[in-house]
């Protein structure tokens, strides 16, 4: 099958641009032939052999209009190559499968803010590009309910497909060596830790956060923070340990993965987590929380602070049983997730 993934960069950072990577591995794999398209390159990322990219340079474009040119200048590639199946990382409109991380209506209304007119410009894109994909691909169920609910998109036309999750670094024998990654990253010996990596940690929850172990400061617990640089001020039982270059050894350190989120269309390190074997406590805002059971972990339905400090002390006291088999019975796997999306192709081409 001849098939075309869209992303704005080839390049190894952040998620989608690393699942990118994926999809031509494991596609180019299974003998398909792929066409990545896209408007930036970094030109020393290897690609399988027979792999093409297309680089649409939008440099001399202005970037509040740029998403729109970009759309004009894939869809003449695309009207060119005539690709059996199309499938876009990010807002492409007229594909044949798109995927939903997110939307933009869903996340103002989360956080309170007002719509300004970026705002509007920017919905106006997700409308277009929700309504003429022939499928959407959501990354949770609370995505697929979001866009039925805020766009009008019929609900038959999108199916859930969660973010996979590499099982390669992301596994339960990592807590064999829980103690010494303990040492390691100065988790305290005779506390309960909690765990949080974040890259936007006011949307993560940490004002939240921080009240809630303001009260607990003469417990047993603590909680640890990797991620972006911190610019709030924390209680002595809560700790900031700088960037997380391997978060699955933080994931197998901690005791608990703590995300009272404000807004978290899926929330990847409630995955990964969960396959190094540690529960996690979330809050309702957290798509992922349709992968957590009773056995994985806890749900928060509220925002309050005493809510929060009594799930935290509950969570200190319960007892887990993650399933060794735990990402093969949710599909987390790639090849399980790229089923899914040749599904979606074989059923386009029928």
């Amino acid at each position: 099958m001849r098939i075309a993934l869209i992303h704005t960069r080839l390049k190894r950072v952040g998620g989608l641009e690393t699942r990118l990577f994926s999809y031509i591995d494991e596609l180019t794999a299974r003998g398909h032939e792929v066409t990545v398209i896209v408007s930036k390159i970094e030109h020393n990322e290897q690609l399988p052999d027979g792999v093409r990219v297309i680089r649409c340079s939008m440099k001399r474009v202005p970037k509040p209009i740029r998403i729109w040119y970009y759309d004009r200048a894939v869809h003449s590639i695309l009207q060119r190559e005539q690709f059996d199946f199309v499938l876009a990382l990010i807002q492409i409109s007229g594909v044949d499968a798109l995927l939903v991380p997110g939307n933009h209506p869903g996340y103002l209304k989360a956080v309170q803010r007002r719509t300004k007119l970026l705002d509007r410009l920017v919905i106006s894109v997700e409308q277009k590009c929700f309504s003429s994909a022939q499928t959407l691909l959501a990354c949770s169920q609370m995505m697929k309910d979001e866009v039925v609910q805020l766009f009008g998109i019929a609900p038959e036309k999108i199916r859930v497909l969660h973010p996979p999750t590499d099982n390669q670094r992301f596994h339960s024998q990592l807590k064999s060596r829980k103690a010494e990654f303990r040492e390691t990253y100065g988790f305290a010996k005779d506390k309960f830790s909690f765990l949080l990596v974040s890259a936007s940690h006011r949307r993560k929850g940490l004002p939240l956060l921080i009240d809630a172990f303001s009260q607990l400061k003469n417990e047993p617990v603590e909680f640890i923070l990797a991620g972006t640089p911190l610019k709030m001020a924390m209680p002595e039982n809560m700790r900031y340990i700088g960037y997380a270059k391997k978060a699955e050894e933080l994931f197998a350190s901690a005791d608990a993965l703590i995300l009272p989120a404000t807004y978290e269309p899926f929330g990847q390190i409630v995955s990964e987590a969960i396959m190094c074997g540690t529960p996690v406590l979330l809050s309702h805002m957290v798509g992922a929380k349709a992968i957590v059971s009773e056995n994985e972990g806890m749900i928060v339905n509220s925002f309050s602070v005493d809510d929060w400090v009594k799930a935290i002390r509950e969570m200190t006291r319960r007892q887990f049983n993650i399933a060794p088999d735990f990402a093969v019975q949710q599909r987390l796997l790639l090849r399980d997730h790229v089923d899914a999306i040749l599904d979606v192709a074989e059923n386009r081409a029928n």
